[in-house]
């Protein structure tokens, strides 16, 4: 049967130590406190004594002189982590936590318990608002389209307007019967907005229909934009400092 190195480190209730009884190891599995024989039990032990029953490998357990699970100090490692870096020992049965840091230098077996451990972090304050921000909810390209759109559907607002005969002059003295370019454009920037002013309302079937589909297309631009610039007032003054987990912030100090 192989025999294998095997370090821990106290952490009730995965590994407490007691005193021989008699010199006998009554609870637990034996194990060396420097030079000290004593008895090592609790949860890591137990899946330990199951392994190597399973496995059928021979051991020797000791503490780790420090009683600290490992930290990187420039090029080296303490705890257990430098126990298993240095060769001193080919096995840790403890309740390490996996951390990128410490990935990169050992091998895990699959997590068998998880932490219910959360992170508190202070929001940071950004102070710098940008004079643009009402244009972040969409991208410059879609505020490209938008307007380009805007413009083309008001000079078919307004040639529909012209050319048929139900709908407004061009000119004229009668200020209540002209549809200008100004006036096409006026309904387009009115529907866009809300519908918040008011404007003269064409008079051919075709322009009506076409402005209904303006009109459609500007609620679904309205609640869109609503949407996006709430969110985007929320997230202009405060920002976490955390995003998830996986933020090197997290991996490369904390552990879960």
């Amino acid at each position: 049967m192989p025999m294998y190195r095997i370090v821990t480190a106290l952490a009730p209730p995965f590994t407490m130590v007691t005193n021989l009884q008699e010199g006998l190891c009554l609870r637990g599995l034996f194990c060396r406190q420097g030079d000290t024989l004593m008895c090592c039990y609790g949860l890591s032990m137990d899946l330990m004594s199951l392994v190597s029953r399973e496995l059928e490998f021979r051991y020797d357990l000791y503490l780790v002189n420090d009683g600290l699970f490992g930290k990187r100090n420039g090029s080296t490692w303490n705890g257990i982590m430098g126990e298993l870096v240095n060769g001193r020992a080919q096995l840790a049965f403890a309740p390490l936590s996996v951390s990128a840091r410490r990935a990169e230098v050992v091998d895990f077996t699959t997590p068998y318990y998880f932490s219910g451990v959360s992170f508190l972090t202070a929001p940071k304050l950004k102070s710098e608002i940008s004079l643009f921000a009402f244009l972040f909810p969409f991208s410059m390209e879609l505020w490209i389209a938008v307007f380009t759109s805007l413009n083309f559907t008001a000079i078919a607002v307004a040639l529909y307007e012209w050319f048929s005969p139900f709908g407004l002059n061009p000119w004229g003295r009668q200020r209540s019967k002209n549809f200008s370019i100004a006036s096409a454009l006026w309904v387009m920037w009115g529907l866009l907005c809300g519908h918040l002013v008011a404007f003269k309302a064409p008079k051919s079937w075709p322009n009506k229909f076409l402005i209904n589909i303006w009109g459609g297309f500007s609620v679904i631009f309205v609640a869109s934009y609503t949407a996006n610039i709430a969110a985007l007032i929320a997230g202009l003054f405060f920002h976490p400092a955390v995003s998830n987990y996986h933020d090197k912030s997290v991996s490369r100090y904390l552990c879960i």
